[in-house]
C-alpha cells in the first residue's frame, strides 16, 4: 500500500471538476475503468495526473474507495467519507452530487474571508514603505534646517526628531509583516484543504477565523451525517466518518466517543450543537431519512451562519482596518511632520 503522506495534495477545485466526470460517468452507467483513463488523457496539468492516478489504481482492480484511500492526502477526508458511503448504498451519483455541494459551500465561505484579509495587509505594507522612506527623509530635512538655524542642541525639537528617527526599524517591520500575510493569503487561496478544517495554526493567525472556522466544522459534520445517513450509512459509522472529515483531532476525538454511546444505547447524549429537531428525532428512533434530512438543515444553518460571520468581516474589516491602522497611521504621520516644524518655526519667527 502506498504511504498517503507520499501522495501530493491537490487542490479542492481539481477534485470538484474530476468529480464532475465521475459524475458524468456514473450517470450514464458506464464503467470507470477503461473510461476514466481515456478522459484524463484529455486534461490538463493536476487534473490529468489525478485522473491517471485514480484510473491506474481502479485498473489493477481497486474499487473507487480504496483507490481514494490509498491516495491518502491527495483527496479530503469529507470527500473519502462520501464515496465511501456513497459505494455501500449503491448511490454514487448521487452522493458525489451532494459532496459538491457542500464543498461548493465551504470555498464561498473561504473566498469571502480571505478576500476581505487582503486590505489591511496592503495598509500594513504602504505603512511601511512611506513611513521608513517620505517620512523619515522629512525628518532628516527638518534636523538640517534646525541645525542651519543655529538652534541650540539640547532643544527638545531634536528629542522630537530623535525620537520619531528612532521608529525607522518598525516601520521597516511592517513591510515584511504585510507582504507574510498577502502571502498566506494568496497560498490559502490554492491550498489542497480548506482553510476552516483542521487543527492548523491559520484560524488562529486571522482575525474571526476561529469562530467562522468552528461553525464551518460544525456544518460539515450535520451536513455530512445527513448525507451518509442518506445513503444508508449506519448513524455510529456516519458520526466517525462526518467528523474525521473536518481533519480536527479533538472533533474527531469527540466524534469517537458520540459513536460509541450511540453504540451502547444512550442516544440522548448528543453535542451541544445539535439543534433541538435532531435531538428529538435521534432520541425518537425514528426513520433515517427524517433524522438526514433534520441533520441537512442544521448544516445548512451553521454554514448560512458561517457565511454571515464572513460576509459581516468582507463588509467590515476594511472600514475597522481604515480607522484603527489608517488612524494610527494619520496621527503618527501628522505628528512626525507637524510637531517638529511647528516647534521649528515658533523658535524661528518668534524670538525668545
Amino acid at each position: 500500500m502506498c504511504v498517503a503522506s507520499s501522495r501530493p495534495s491537490y487542490r479542492l477545485e481539481d477534485i470538484l471538476a474530476l468529480n464532475a466526470e465521475i459524475i458524468s460517468l456514473s450517470r450514464v452507467e458506464l464503467p470507470l475503468d477503461p473510461h476514466l483513463g481515456r478522459m484524463s488523457k484529455e486534461l490538463n496539468g493536476r487534473l490529468r495526473r489525478l485522473g491517471e492516478d485514480l484510473a491506474q489504481r481502479i485498473h489493477a482492480g481497486q474499487s473507487l474507495d480504496e483507490a481514494i484511500e490509498e491516495l491518502g492526502t491527495g483527496f479530503p477526508p469529507m470527500y473519502r467519507a462520501v464515496v465511501t458511503a456513497g459505494l455501500r448504498s449503491g448511490r454514487l451519483t448521487s452522493a458525489l452530487e451532494d459532496i459538491a455541494a457542500t464543498a461548493r459551500r465551504i470555498q464561498k465561505v473561504r473566498i469571502s474571508y480571505l478576500t476581505a484579509s487582503v486590505y489591511p495587509a496592503i495598509i500594513l505594507i504602504l505603512t511601511g514603505v512611506f513611513g521608513a522612506t517620505i517620512g523619515m527623509e522629512q525628518l532628516h530635512q527638518m534636523r538640517t534646517v534646525c541645525e542651519t538655524s543655529y538652534i541650540p542642541a539640547d532643544s527638545h525639537i531634536y528629542t522630537a526628531i530623535d525620537f520619531f528617527l528612532a521608529l525607522r526599524p518598525m516601520f521597516l517591520a511592517l513591510i515584511p509583516i504585510g507582504t507574510l500575510m498577502l502571502l498566506l493569503i494568496a497560498l490559502l487561496q490554492v491550498w489542497p484543504s480548506s482553510l476552516f478544517l483542521g487543527d492548523g495554526i491559520v484560524p488562529w493567525l486571522l482575525p474571526g477565523a476561529r469562530k467562522i472556522a468552528r461553525n464551518c466544522q460544525w456544518a460539515m459534520v450535520f451536513d455530512l451525517m445527513g448525507l451518509l445517513l442518506k445513503h444508508q450509512c449506519p448513524l455510529p459509522d456516519a458520526v466517525r466518518l462526518a467528523t474525521a472529515a473536518t481533519g480536527s483531532r479533538k472533533m474527531t476525538a469527540s466524534g469517537n466517543e458520540w459513536a460509541d454511546r450511540i453504540e451502547k444505547g444512550d442516544v440522548h447524549s448528543a453535542p451541544a450543537e445539535l439543534t433541538p429537531i435532531s435531538r428529538w428525532l435521534l432520541a425518537s428512533k425514528l426513520e433515517p431519512d427524517a433524522l438526514a434530512e433534520s441533520l441537512s438543515l442544521a448544516g445548512q444553518r451553521y454554514f448560512a451562519q458561517a457565511r454571515r460571520q464572513s460576509l459581516w468581516i468582507q463588509n467590515q474589516l476594511p472600514i475597522y482596518a481604515t480607522l484603527g491602522i489608517g488612524g494610527i497611521v494619520v496621527v503618527l504621520y501628522a505628528s512626525m511632520l507637524f510637531i517638529p516644524w511647528i516647534s521649528i518655526l515658533r523658535y524661528v519667527l518668534i524670538p525668545a
